[in-house]
């Protein structure tokens, strides 16, 4: 059985033989099938509804990396890399030294995005770790503020962008 998700904006809880959760969903064909070919135990995660990020905001981000990375003679890994560690989400984790560099190689597998950094932190056998997300797990607040950094640094190269207002139904999702 395949994993669902479903938009509702509603929902109860009926008590009755157990506590029952009812939800008024969007698409309601999409959760019959489900429940007709649903067998054993299943797991609900519910939480807010996040808009998706704009995938032609995404693309816009590689092209302008593109664009900065023949400017500055580098590569695009390496200027969205940059612009990861300038403004996107960080978590700064304490860890044992021996422990930290398996757990940074298997951070940085994520993705190219997915940098793990270490750094002493003056305690015996200790160093803290800074794990920035990949763009990826970013919403459209975060990827905003990605792009905006890029299209920052590439203004300041000289390279043409797009304009405020193309650049805003980018990251409202509105052309995915």
């Amino acid at each position: 059985m395949q994993r669902l998700e479903l938009d509702f904006s509603v929902a109860q809880c009926w008590e009755g033989d157990g506590c029952w959760l009812m939800l008024k969903v969007a698409n309601a064909p999409a959760a019959r099938r489900w429940v007709d070919q649903m067998s054993g135990d299943c797991t609900a995660v519910l939480g807010p509804k996040r808009r998706k990020r704009s995938l032609d905001a995404n693309a816009y981000l590689w092209a302008l990396c593109g664009q900065i990375a023949k400017a500055v003679r580098s590569t695009k890994e390496e200027v969205y890399r940059a612009a990861v560690k300038r403004v996107g989400v960080v978590d700064v984790i304490p860890m044992r030294e021996d422990a930290a560099i398996e757990w940074c190689c298997r951070w940085r597998s994520r993705g190219i995005g997915w940098v793990a950094e270490t750094a002493d932190m003056g305690l015996d056998g200790w160093v803290t770790v800074m794990a920035y997300w990949g763009s990826s797990a970013y919403s459209t607040a975060e990827m905003s503020r990605l792009l905006d950094d890029v299209v920052e640094e590439a203004k300041g190269l000289g390279i043409e962008t797009a304009t405020p207002e193309q650049l805003a139904l980018m990251t409202e999702g509105r052309g995915q």
